[in-house]
């Protein structure tokens, strides 16, 4: 009798895999910002000062697997100082004012993978403190600390390099509530990502 054929078995299929994860394994970011502030609003309130100019800061957090980006971040603006430019003799000499702001508070984004960079939209919700000693809200001299709620949207653009550091840019509106001055920040950043 001719032998049995044997059926051979067939080849395996490899499944397609399916990418879990956004991204490159290094889902955390900590770094610096350096920028400058330009006030938006034809008036500094009750400031008497424009409260923006030179900023530094901090901004770290976390990207979900799936590209959400989760963290907090801390403004400090030098501020300046307005010079009334003279005295009304009929009334008391009036006096130059400082202004500036601190701005500090969670943000929420979501990173895009662009090649080899980030691209994260995201908004800032938190505290907007302003320092001044404008006679205006603070009668009796010295410096007084004002508080309002700060929305800060915006634009990161990430490039990892290295492995562990990022440099980029950022964009973000300062939308300040209550008596406070909106305005827009450009801001380099670098930091570490692990």
């Amino acid at each position: 009798a001719p032998p049995a054929e044997v059926e051979k078995p067939r080849p395996e299929v490899a499944k397609p895999q399916r990418k879990e994860k956004i991204g490159d394994g290094k889902p955390n970011t900590g770094g610096l910002l350096l920028g400058w502030g330009f006030k938006t609003d034809q008036s500094t309130a009750n400031l008497g000062a424009d409260p923006y100019t030179l900023a530094l800061g901090l901004r770290g957090g976390h990207a979900l697997d799936f590209g959400l980006y989760l963290g907090g971040y801390f403004v400090y603006y030098i501020g300046s100082t307005q010079d009334p430019g003279g005295t009304d003799r009929s009334t008391a000499p009036q006096r130059a004012t400082h202004a500036n702001y601190i701005l500090f508070g969670p943000e929420v984004g979501y990173d895009v993978w662009v090649g080899d960079a980030i691209l994260r939209p995201s908004l800032g919700i938190g505290i907007a403190l302003a320092l001044s000693d404008s006679s205006a809200l603070n009668p009796s001299g010295g410096t007084g600390v004002f508080g309002d709620l700060g929305l800060h949207p915006g634009m990161s653009l990430v490039f990892p390099i290295e492995e562990d550091w990022f440099i980029g840019g950022d964009a973000r509106a300062n939308l300040i509530q209550g008596d406070g001055a909106a305005g827009l920040a450009l801001y380099a950043n670098g930091g570490r990502r692990f």
